[in-house]
């Protein structure tokens, strides 16, 4: 009789150990090794400097203020405005600078001081050649104010700027003084146009009333 209640536990013991198998093979039971979250891995974070170009720098508005209010001029271009005067030539260190309009020779003084000049004084024959060449080159068509004047006394002539009147280039028979025939004075001085005239390019006084272009000189700094 115990013998058989042996087998019969046996038998159980087995079976359950079969059921136990084939539970486990189907995955029955959860794993609980494969729930675990897997580790975190920690990486060193390797910082990785910037690739951005630099930002230019910024000007100062002081600054470009400055060389807008200051322009720095071209040594062939005249101090005043393009559109009062184009270059004429250089001599000596002088630059000259030949009007685009005509004006009456008072007119003229004050244009050329405010453009920080004067009326061209001419003191040597040098001189003299390089501005009637300039002339020349540019194809100047009509008479020239230059900075000669006896309107502070009739006869004696004065350069715009004190300059001593030693050299002379009056055309034959000049200066006339013809317009005190009509009770006008010809108190300034200009150079002939070319075409017509007795000895092209030299002086001549004239009256107030007429007009004319008129050559700005720079003094060398």
């Amino acid at each position: 009789m115990k013998s058989k209640r042996l087998i019969l536990i046996l038998s159980c013991v087995v079976l359950l150990i079969i059921l136990l198998i084939i539970l486990y093979t189907c995955h029955f039971f959860p794993d609980t090794a494969s729930t675990k979250p897997p580790p975190q891995k920690t990486e060193k974070m390797t910082e990785v400097p910037s690739q951005e170009s630099p930002k230019p720098k910024k000007q100062n508005p002081q600054e470009k203020d400055t060389k807008i209010s200051n322009p720095t001029p071209s040594p062939k271009k005249p101090a005043a405005s393009n559109e009062l005067f184009e270059y004429l030539t250089e001599y000596d260190g002088h630059t000259y600078y030949i009007s685009k309009n005509k004006v009456k020779w008072v007119d003229a003084a004050a244009i050329c001081k405010q453009n920080g000049g004067h009326l061209v004084t001419i003191t040597s024959g040098g001189e003299n050649r390089a501005v009637i060449a300039g002339i020349k080159e540019k194809k100047i068509d009509s008479d020239t104010w230059i900075g000669l004047t006896d309107r502070e006394k009739e006869g004696t002539w004065k350069w715009v700027t004190g300059e001593a009147y030693n050299f002379r280039y009056w055309d034959t028979a000049q200066p006339d003084n013809w317009a005190s025939k009509e009770k006008r004075e010809e108190n300034f001085v200009l150079i002939w146009f070319g075409t017509g005239k007795k000895l092209p390019y030299h002086w001549n006084d004239a009256c107030d009333l007429i007009k004319a272009r008129y050559i700005l000189e720079i003094e060398p700094k």
